[in-house]
């Protein structure tokens, strides 16, 4: 094969390989934009039924996640809030609400509820948090 050959066949190489990769890319957005907008259809409706039965933990612990994975962490926090004022006892609301913190780049605040989420056994996973915090 020529020079010539071996650079045009390389180049097309690269070119379907560079557009398949954007391919892929499109479709993951794509995939999350749609995840997204499910998952906001879910907080609607989880608050809808939270107006009905304000008092339901399993709507409300549900809703601060949707939140939180809509990266609306005002509303996480606030649930978080809500959740550890009905039970102070329970390391996965510290938990979430310091991922909120966190994500809110709160992280002085984030690490208190962290560690309070230690003190409630919450068996930590995350290697950056531990060794944002020092747990």
């Amino acid at each position: 094969m020529s020079n010539c050959l071996h650079l045009t066949l390389a180049l097309f190489l690269v070119f379907s390989f560079a557009k398949a990769q954007k391919t892929e890319q499109e479709i993951t957005t794509a995939s999350n934009k749609v995840l997204l907008e499910e998952i906001e259809m879910i907080a609607v409706s989880l608050t809808k039924q939270l107006n009905e039965n304000p008092e339901n933990i399993k709507l409300r612990e549900n809703r601060a996640r949707a939140y939180l994975m809509l990266e609306k962490y005002d509303l996480a926090i606030r649930d978080y809030n809500i959740l550890i004022a009905q039970n102070n006892n329970k390391s996965t609301y510290y938990y979430g609400r310091g991922l909120s913190k966190l994500s809110d780049n709160q992280i002085q605040k984030a690490c208190l509820d962290f560690k309070k989420a230690k003190q409630l056994n919450y068996d930590f996973t995350s290697s950056k948090i531990i060794k944002l915090c020092g747990l």
